[in-house]
């Protein structure tokens, strides 16, 4: 937001803050984007580190979507983050690890995609790396919300 401010030279307002705004229905309005099948857990490196009971949890048959019961990856997780601790712990882990650039604007090019993919490959829980609580960070951290509702 910060960004688009110093940008246009005026101060930006969030649709809430704009009269009739919260009539219009477009997609950065609505309170859920596109949502993964996949279980999406997002979480920061440290709490991934004491994760490992949450991840089995992922490979057990009666946590997989019904239509995805029988096929061979209906249990597979994936980790997605972008800052070295995050992948570290996600390694040992054991987890696969798509890694995305450690930049706001190109972890946003990439979030859908990445999520439609863990779809498409029959991926069963997604972990993705909580954003920094940052300025530059909050549309990422927006997206991930609304795609885990």
């Amino acid at each position: 937001m910060e960004e688009l401010q110093a940008v246009l030279g005026v101060a930006v307002k969030r649709p809430a803050q704009v009269p009739g705004a919260a009539a219009l229905r477009v997609s950065g309005n609505l309170e859920q984007h596109y949502s993964p099948d996949a279980r999406l857990i997002v979480c920061s490196a440290h709490a991934l580190a004491d994760m490992q009971a949450t991840v089995l949890t992922g490979f057990l048959p009666d946590a997989a979507p019904a239509h995805k019961q029988n096929s061979a990856s209906a249990f597979a997780c994936r980790a997605l983050g972008w800052t070295p601790e995050f992948i570290g712990r996600a390694q040992a882990l054991r987890l696969p690890v798509q890694v995305l650039a450690n930049h706001p604007q190109a972890v946003a090019r990439a979030l859908y995609a990445q999520l439609r993919q863990a779809d498409s490959d029959g991926i069963h829980t997604l972990i993705v790396e909580q954003p920094a609580a940052e300025s530059t960070w909050e549309g990422i951290a927006d997206r991930l919300r609304r795609a885990a509702s």
